[in-house]
């Protein structure tokens, strides 16, 4: 196994105390340390600038620095390596503040005990790897967060009080909020639209009851709007099994419903069109031959409930046998056109006849291959009876015009024969003008 080297820079003006170090350090065993040793703080920081160290060990007592300022500057100069503080008798109140300022440890000089110095170092290296992962993965989750419209919160439960004590920060661009005001007791309470308050308040207890809980509410941004809101929610339970902890998360979704509400109103006036013009409509899948169809659909073909299937064979069965080719006529040309239009005769379940008016579209894959066909029908029976009416009042009319054109003309022809007579007599004309 390959022995782990270890750089470690030696902040040390004295030659006994650093021997003491060197000492300690080569008896060492999980490790090999190579020591690099300066007597002044400005030494110690070009070093640090020249290579890397995995640690410092610093005497806070320097020709060029003391006390806590040593600690400081070296710190500000290289905040990654970790540094293990070595002090005097006198100075240990001192080298205490350099641990609570983030130094890893510190020494008293002479004092280092059974390896306790290489053991030291080793975890101190260690540590301060663990806390730097610890902080870039809180500075990830910060951007993250800062950069999400997902707001993460946390609320503490003590008996029957619910506690906030974590709220992201960007719930600011969210609600115009800080995440301060957010954690206040009643601040949630106090935010949730009148109108939904029931149903967010009986979301606690479904957290409580089932261990998660999701519901959609309104919350008021800081301008007093109102926005909607996806509250997924975790239980948390501590060792023994009690609940402890709510932790939720709160999605923008007011652009969602924005939209569910606009198609609500679009599907709303789309139906009272269709139902003023007495349209069904039908979606047929090409690939299966099922179909999706509307109520008003199926009374177009004479039922006045929901039929449970429809296909394309299934409408064929309806057409009237007569017009049955033509209509298979027009799903082929639809296929190979986009667009589809019949009008044919159908047969209703009582054997009455009556005229459909077919109209749709068909989708197309990737690939270009037909996949379905959406289209609407009507019945035209009463326009067919009309038109029919019409033919029929037509061709009486012209009967009629033809029997009377029929009299005028034997009308003209007797007016002149008697005309011929009376002139074959030498009598006067009954009859003038150009008719006659």
């Amino acid at each position: 196994m390959t022995e782990r080297i270890i750089q470690v820079l030696l902040v040390e003006d004295s030659p006994t105390d650093a021997r003491i170090v060197r000492d300690e350090l080569s008896q060492a065993t999980s490790a090999s340390f190579v020591v690099t040793q300066v007597e002044r703080l400005s030494e110690a920081l070009q070093q640090l600038k020249a290579r890397p160290f995995d640690l410092v060990l610093l005497d806070l007592g320097l020709p060029d620095s003391s006390g806590l300022e040593t600690f400081a500057r070296l710190q500000a100069a290289n905040a990654a390596v970790p540094i293990l503080v070595l002090s005097g008798l006198a100075d240990g109140a001192i080298a205490f503040k350099a641990v609570q300022a983030g130094a890893q440890d510190y020494f008293v000089k002479g004092q280092y005990g059974e390896r306790a110095l290489p053991r030291a170092i080793r975890y101190a290296i260690e540590r301060k790897r663990t806390i730097e992962a610890l902080r870039l993965t809180h500075e990830q989750l910060r951007l993250l967060l800062d950069h999400s419209p997902a707001v993460i919160y946390a609320w503490k439960l003590h008996g029957e009080k619910i506690i906030p004590h974590l709220v992201s920060e960007n719930i600011t661009p969210f609600l115009g909020f800080k995440a301060t005001e957010a954690m206040g007791g009643d601040w949630w309470t106090g935010q949730v639209h009148p109108a939904d308050r029931e149903r967010a308040e009986a979301s606690l207890g479904e957290t409580l009851a089932h261990g998660k809980s999701q519901t959609h509410y309104r919350l008021r941004h800081k301008d007093g709007s109102y926005h909607w809101v996806d509250d997924n929610r975790q239980l948390v339970r501590d060792s023994a099994g009690h609940p402890s902890e709510m932790v939720g998360v709160w999605t923008d979704i007011t652009e969602r419903k924005q939209a569910e509400e606009a198609l609500h109103e679009s599907q709303q006036r789309l139906e009272l069109a269709l139902k003023s013009a007495s349209l069904g409509i039908w979606e047929l899948n090409l690939a299966n031959d099922t179909a999706i169809h509307t109520l008003r659909h199926d009374q177009i073909f004479g039922y006045e409930t929901p039929l449970p299937e429809w296909s394309g064979a299934i409408f064929l069965q309806h057409v009237f046998p007569e017009d049955r080719a033509e209509a298979e006529k027009s799903f082929q040309r639809a296929v190979a056109t986009g667009h589809f239009t019949l009008q044919c005769r159908i047969v209703w379940p009582d054997q009455s006849l009556h005229w459909l008016s077919a109209e749709g579209r068909v989708f197309y894959d990737e690939k270009g291959a037909p996949v379905r066909m959406l289209g609407i029908n009507a019945d035209i029976t009463e326009r067919k009876q009309a038109e029919l009416e019409v033919r029929n009042q037509l061709r009486e009319l012209q009967r009629w015009q033809g029997v009377i054109l029929g009299r005028e003309a034997r009308v003209l022809a007797l007016k002149a024969e008697v005309n011929q007579l009376l002139a074959e007599q030498k009598q006067p004309l009954r009859y003038a003008g150009p008719d006659a």
